[in-house]
């Protein structure tokens, strides 16, 4: 685990483990990761899944449908005494499904589904896994509710068995079917700890308070489909200036936004509008939009085309 990872799951499981509602919020988020993550697992059956593994994915996706109500029924507070709170516990569980909708859909495990299901159920669970043993883990340290800490026990315990069985599949996996696991677990480490700078930046804006959210990016996130030609119109702005690898990483997002790469209209206001922002100005646009976004694999996007942007900055510094 890289410490910036390990930083940001430390502090996370630090401000959840301060309050009991911040707990329970967090519990709930975590069970709908996990039920979604079932949904997940499931839609990788088919009639080609290998009979003699058909049984233990089906065992897989029985476990992780069971910790999403282990989870859910961890919670120290059932019924909360302020509303807020339901809705933070809403906040948090959005965030926490778009990460897996974003993790399932980023391009590496995209070309292993292509190769066969199997082989994209494989590195799914081989890579995705690792989020409960980071973010479970550094929570089940800080926690002082013994019966949380029981419970979690149960579910890593279960998920370190799903990371062998994921292991074992990928090793008999035939060798065109196999892609780079350290690549995939690059990208997870990358997108864990963006979920848990946005957990940790909900809590806060709960305590301190609503943000001012008429701003443009706040508007832009409030429709996905003025989202996704928004995105359309920043991916062919750095197309047009040359910077192909940043066109790209940003069209791949669109993906995240509708399911399909080609359900994006372009307007000419955005063109107009993006066109006349120096880098400055771009670079922080895509910052504050990765901020306010709950969908993770969008926001990864947008990470990815700053560092990209930087270190093409600093590669020309040096010539």
């Amino acid at each position: 685990m890289s410490s910036q990872l390990k930083n940001t799951m430390d502090a996370l499981g630090k401000y959840v483990a301060s309050d009991e509602n911040y707990e329970s919020a967090f519990l709930a988020a975590l069970g709908n990761m996990e039920e979604m993550a079932t949904r997940e697992i499931t839609k990788t059956i088919n009639e080609q899944t290998p009979p003699n593994s058909l049984l233990e994915i089906i065992s897989h996706a029985q476990d992780e449908h069971r910790h999403a109500y282990q989870l859910r029924a961890l919670k120290p507070v059932k019924k909360y005494q302020d509303v807020k709170f339901y809705h933070l516990e809403q906040d948090l569980s959005e965030l926490g499904v778009n990460f897996v909708l974003g993790f399932f859909g980023q391009q590496l495990l995209l070309r292993a589904r292509a190769a066969s299901r199997f082989a994209g159920y494989v590195h799914g669970a081989l890579t995705i896994e690792q989020v409960p043993l980071q973010m479970y883990t550094a929570y089940y340290k800080l926690t002082r509710n013994e019966s949380i800490k029981k419970g979690l026990a149960v579910v890593l315990k279960d998920e370190a068995a799903h990371l062998a069985l994921g292991q074992k599949f990928y090793e008999n996996l035939p060798a065109e079917e196999r892609f780079s696991i350290d690549e995939i677990n690059a990208i997870e480490a990358e997108m864990c700890e963006l979920l848990g700078r946005k957990m940790l930046s909900t809590y806060h804006s709960y305590e301190a308070g609503s943000p001012n959210t008429d701003t443009l990016e706040h508007n832009l996130t409030a429709d996905r489909m003025r989202l996704a030609s928004w995105i359309s119109a920043l991916a062919e702005n750095e197309k047009a200036k040359g910077a192909s690898e940043q066109a790209a990483t940003l069209a791949e997002s669109v993906l995240f936004i509708t399911g399909n790469t080609n359900a994006q209209t372009v307007f000419t206001e955005d063109t107009k509008l993006i066109q006349s922002w120096d880098k400055p100005q771009l670079l922080s646009h895509y910052q504050k939009l990765a901020q306010v976004t709950s969908l993770i694999g969008v926001a990864y996007s947008l990470e990815k085309a700053i560092r990209l942007h930087n270190e093409s900055s600093s590669t020309e510094a040096t010539l």
